[in-house]
C-alpha cells in the first residue's frame, strides 16, 4: 500500500451490518479502507495539519462514523486515564471531521461531541429551525397508554414508565398514537414516508453535516425522534445505503 494513497475510515463495531456491507463494497472497488473499532480510536496516531487528516500515516479522505460521539474511545488505556483520553480524542475527531478535505458521515458539532446525540439535543435544534416536533408533557399523565418516554440520553422513544416514576421524576412524554419511521440518506428519503416535517428535518440535518438518520414522526407529522445511528438489519436497505455512501465517497475523492 502506498502511504500517500487516500483512504476511507469506517468507525464501527464488528456487528454493524451496514458498515460490513459498505466495506465489502469498497474493497470490491479497490478502495483503501481502514476499519477502527470506536474503543480503539484513542490509541491511533491521528494528525490534523494543513487541512489533511492522517491516521497511522495514512492520508484519510473520508470517514464513516457509526458510533455515538459520547462512546468510550480509549478502551486500551488504564481506567483512571480513560476519561481524560476520551475528552482529548473527542476534540481531535471534532477537528478531523470538520476539515474541508474530509467527507464525514456523520459530521457532529461540538455540542453533540460533548453533550451527546440524544433526542433532547436534536429537539432543540429542530425547534430553533421551526420544524414541527411532537409536544412534550412533563410529569404525571392521566393515561399513559398512548405516551412515549424520552430519556435524556436515549436515541429513541420508549414505552412510558410507570405513573409513580413520571410523577416523581417528571419524565418527558409525548402523546403519540402512531409513529412512522423514515430513513434519510443525504437529502433523500429511501424508506418510509416523505412528509413535510420529514423533508424539513432532512434538509436541516443535511445542512449540519448529518447525512444518515432515521426520523420518526407522529400522527400529526410532528418529529418524535431523530436517530443518527439507525440500526439497519435488512440487507437490501443496507446495500442501498452503502451504495449511496460509496457513490458520495467516489465523487468526493475524484473532485479533490
Amino acid at each position: 500500500m502506498v502511504m500517500n494513497e487516500r483512504s476511507i475510515v469506517v468507525v464501527s463495531y464488528a456487528e454493524d451490518i451496514l458498515s460490513n456491507i459498505l466495506m465489502t463494497m469498497l474493497h470490491a472497488q479497490s478502495t483503501q479502507v481502514l476499519h477502527i473499532s470506536p474503543g480503539a480510536l484513542g490509541s491511533r496516531q491521528v494528525t490534523v495539519q494543513d487541512d489533511v487528516l492522517r491516521i497511522d500515516g495514512r492520508h484519510i479522505c473520508a470517514v464513516v462514523f457509526r458510533a455515538a460521539p459520547e462512546s468510550a474511545l480509549s478502551e486500551d488505556f488504564r481506567l483512571s486515564d480513560q476519561s481524560f483520553c476520551d475528552a482529548e480524542s473527542r476534540a481531535i475527531w471534532l477537528a478531523a471531521l470538520n476539515l474541508d478535505s474530509v467527507l464525514a458521515i456523520n459530521k457532529y458539532d461540538a455540542m453533540s461531541w460533548f453533550e451527546g446525540i440524544g433526542w433532547p439535543v436534536w429537539r432543540r435544534k429542530l425547534i430553533q429551525a421551526h420544524v414541527p416536533v411532537s409536544k412534550f408533557l412533563f410529569g404525571d399523565a392521566a393515561s399513559q397508554a398512548s405516551y412515549f418516554w424520552h430519556p435524556y440520553t436515549s436515541y429513541e422513544a420508549r414505552p412510558a414508565p410507570g405513573q409513580p416514576t413520571t410523577r416523581v421524576l417528571g419524565s418527558a412524554l409525548s402523546e403519540t398514537r402512531s409513529t412512522c419511521e423514515s430513513l434519510m440518506v443525504g437529502n433523500e428519503i429511501v424508506e418510509g414516508k416523505q412528509t413535510h416535517s420529514v423533508c424539513a428535518a432532512a434538509k436541516l440535518l443535511t445542512g449540519m453535516g448529518i447525512w444518515l438518520a432515521a426520523i420518526v414522526t407522529d400522527q400529526d407529522d410532528g418529529i418524535v425522534s431523530v436517530n443518527t445511528l439507525p440500526t439497519i438489519n435488512d440487507y437490501h436497505i443496507g446495500a442501498l445505503v452503502a451504495q449511496r455512501i460509496a457513490e458520495t465517497y467516489y465523487a468526493h475523492l475524484h473532485c479533490g
